[in-house]
């Protein structure tokens, strides 16, 4: 249906039955031509959208895209400080030292950098570059030796020093528990040394005296003893003296410890020396017949030697005897009688 001067309008169907009909779709306004005036407006935001993108792009590749980025130079592991520092001043990057011990880099030559040679680093951002103190030493505490194990292993502990098991040593002098010795991998360390941090010390602690077996002294002079016992590292102590008619006199009657013991070298073995038989009156035997002062002296217990200084006896007669009458011999030791 067209209005009087109007455009065609479709009309709903009046009832259900007439859904089958096409009808007319309504055509479009028509597009008023636009003016020079507008076209050159949009031209210009077109100009300006594009202005901003450029700016902006540029700004963002400047300032946080790719153009803001550049790499870390190559060859600053391994140099000197000094020639790190100046690699990175000329590719106009700053830089922060940080040091740290290494065992295989020398002092003074860059370990490490962060970020890495070739990475990607701001052009106005820093490097820190590690460079090496070399190998860390530690100092040796004084006293050690002299020291009880104990007290030595704490000293060492407190200088962060380790120490490995200790080696055993006997001593004549040191007791038992004394370190002797300090050394490193075979080699004495002094006192105030400096060693590497990842050296391990070695203690050597007395063990006290050796042990020895005990020789047979029994029956053997003193002097004789004594150097049997000096031999081995003992010494000898008189502890008694005791009348004995079986060992000469100044013998060693016993002994103590006794032999095949087990010692330690600077001990003293104890010994019992004879005093020698006892001592024993002398009877007179002054004018007796020489059959009779023999069998008297026997009697006492000594031994008869009957001289003649005339040489002849015509009575057989005790003159002299030697020694006196009423003095103290040995028992066992020899009575001389003199006979006319």
């Amino acid at each position: 249906w067209r209005p009087p001067g109007g455009r065609p309008i479709a009309l709903p169907p009046a009832h259900p039955a007439d859904s089958g009909v096409v009808r007319a779709a309504p055509e479009p306004p028509a597009r008023e031509p636009s003016s020079p005036r507008r076209r050159a407006l949009w031209w210009s935001l077109a100009a300006v959208t594009l202005l901003v993108a450029v700016v902006g792009g540029s700004i963002w590749w400047a300032g946080a895209g790719p153009g803001a980025y550049t790499r870390v130079p190559p060859g600053l592991i391994g140099s000197t400080q000094a020639a790190a520092e100046a690699a990175l001043a000329k590719a106009d990057l700053g830089h922060k030292v940080v040091e740290r011990y290494d065992d295989d880099v020398a002092r003074g030559l860059v370990v490490a950098a962060r970020p890495d040679e070739g990475d990607s680093v701001r052009k106005d951002g820093s490097v820190q570059l590690i460079v090496s103190r070399g190998v860390e030493m530690r100092t040796v505490p004084d006293g050690l030796v002299g020291a009880s194990e104990t007290d030595a292993r704490a000293a060492l502990d407190a200088a962060r020093i380790a120490v490995g098991p200790a080696e055993p040593a006997y001593d004549d002098k040191a007791p038992k528990g004394e370190v002797l010795a300090v050394t490193n991998a075979g080699r004495p360390v002094a006192a105030d040394a400096t060693i590497r941090h990842d050296a391990v010390l070695t203690l050597t602690v007395s063990q006290g005296p050796a042990p020895v077996q005990v020789p047979e002294v029994t029956g053997k002079s003193r002097s004789d003893a004594t150097e049997a016992l000096r031999a081995v590292g003992l010494g000898l102590k008189v502890t008694a003296e005791e009348i004995s008619e079986q060992v000469p006199k100044g013998d060693v009657i016993r002994q103590d410890p006794g032999p095949g013991a087990t010692a330690h070298r600077g001990d003293a073995v104890g010994v019992v020396l004879s005093a020698g038989p006892p001592l024993v009156e002398v009877p007179r035997v002054f004018g007796m017949n020489v059959k009779t002062a023999t069998d008297k002296l026997r009697e006492a217990g000594f031994e008869v030697s009957v001289q003649e200084p005339q040489r002849i006896s015509p009575f057989n007669q005790v003159y002299d005897q030697t020694p006196g009458a009423g003095t103290k011999a040995p028992k066992g030791s020899t009575v001389v009688l003199n006979i006319f």
